[in-house]
């Protein structure tokens, strides 16, 4: 890679490879997450509740605070963390099949209630903590 063409480092991701598998849009998205927090100046002022499943891995790469929550539950937690961190940015990044299979309850009660975190849910069209099952 040239010098006029060098990556940016972003400050809060860990300077080494995910555990994604190829091609997944985790990698991508938590990339882009973490570029807007930092144009932002947001990095030091964020917590991310992490649901189960293929998201967990995000915690791996990321030089921030965040909570490895129950399967499900990642919305009611950053719902807890936002009440008790009003001025902290709280999101909550989660699969499908987290957060809208086993934790759809959590997921719409925080949004019927106009909670102010942001969910962040990515459909990566399989479960892949429980075999890939589509």
């Amino acid at each position: 890679m040239s010098a006029s063409k060098k990556e940016k480092k972003v400050p809060a991701l860990v300077d080494k490879p995910m555990d994604f598998c190829p091609g997944c849009g985790h990698g991508i998205i938590s990339r882009l997450i973490m570029e807007c927090l930092d144009e932002l100046n947001q990095n030091d002022n964020i917590i991310f509740p992490i649901g189960v499943g293929c998201s967990s891995n995000l915690g791996a790469g990321l030089e921030c605070d965040r909570l490895h929550c129950s399967h499900g539950r990642a919305g009611a937690v950053a719902t807890g963390m936002k009440r008790v961190n009003p001025d902290v940015l709280i999101v909550s990044y989660q699969g499908d099949g987290d957060a809208y299979n086993i934790g759809i309850a959590e997921t719409f009660n925080a949004a019927y209630r106009n909670e102010n975190i942001t969910v962040v849910v990515v459909n990566n069209t399989n479960f892949g903590m429980t075999g890939g099952q589509m």
